[in-house]
């Protein structure tokens, strides 16, 4: 089945519009492991301290003090992925 689309190198995806009546073949070729359909994300800080720990820090009065930043990079942004590898819309 020949399919094209914009290609994701950095996660070997492929990003696809397709009829639904066309899924059934595309999830049965070799090399397809996964299809995930298109949705709305959205980060939700409720989970980030204990993600990190925090409150195991905070137990031992560590609070921050004296750090300007710091970042915790949970996965991959696909925009930024997409200017940097050249491939933005």
């Amino acid at each position: 089945m020949a399919v094209s689309g914009l290609v994701l190198q950095i996660v070997q995806g492929l990003e696809v519009s397709l009829p639904a009546n066309r899924l059934a073949a595309l999830s049965g070729e070799s090399d397809v492991i996964y299809i995930s359909s298109d949705r709305n994300l959205r980060g939700f800080l409720t989970n980030s301290a204990p993600a990190v720990n925090a409150p195991y820090a905070w137990s031992q009065s560590l609070e921050g003090s004296g750090i300007s930043v710091a970042v915790f990079d949970s996965g991959i942004g696909l925009g930024a992925t997409r200017t940097s590898a050249g491939l933005g819309r």
